[in-house]
């Protein structure tokens, strides 16, 4: 075979490498136990070069702090909305998922429902505290309910009910924002 041939097949051999290496099951359960804020130069670095031009970045430089935010997320203010944003504290190598939401919704305390269309099961996540793991274990509780395409909505502070994203991109943002929390923690 000649060098030209080999030279196909190794580079053909390559891009299904990358493409099967890049690939993150979507529909793979998150381990509550390896939840943390770690994160490593290695991950960091894959984040900022690959993953950071899906997210509006927001520097604060004094702090030592990162924010990025899905660029597909509810950006009208007037209205509800709630989303994660990561923010990474480039001085101890660690990033948290926080909660972005309107004022509309109850400071105090989020109830989302979440409910089965296949088996009419349903149920509720309760977020009572803003400390940085309790909103990252009720962020958690909801991916695993987007993986299970369950319907979600909250109540606003005047007991109404909502869907807690207002269109499939809103929802499909906060996916994919906390599957790159997943991977820069070490996660997935």
């Amino acid at each position: 075979m000649s060098s030209y041939g080999m030279r196909k097949i190794l580079v053909a051999i390559l891009i299904f490498s990358s493409v099967v290496a890049c690939n993150v099951d979507k529909y793979k359960e998150i381990d509550r136990s390896k939840l943390g804020s770690r994160m490593t130069q290695d991950a960091y670095l894959y984040f900022r070069n690959m993953r950071q031009t899906y997210y509006d970045r927001e520097n604060m430089e004094k702090a030592g702090l990162h924010l990025y935010r899905h660029e597909d997320r509810n950006r009208d203010t007037t209205g509800l909305y709630m989303h994660p944003v990561i923010v990474v504290n480039w001085k101890l190598d660690q990033a948290y998922a926080i909660m972005e939401n309107s004022a509309s919704l109850d400071a105090d305390t989020v109830l989302v429902r979440w409910s089965d269309p296949e088996s009419d099961r349903q149920g509720e996540i309760l977020l009572t505290d803003k400390f940085k793991s309790a909103q990252l274990d009720f962020f958690t509780s909801l991916y695993g309910h987007v993986q299970k395409e369950h319907t979600l909505s909250f109540k606003t502070k005047n007991g109404k009910l909502q869907p807690l994203w207002d269109t499939p991109a809103a929802q499909e943002a906060f996916r994919i924002t906390m599957l790159d929390y997943y991977n820069l923690t070490g996660v997935l």
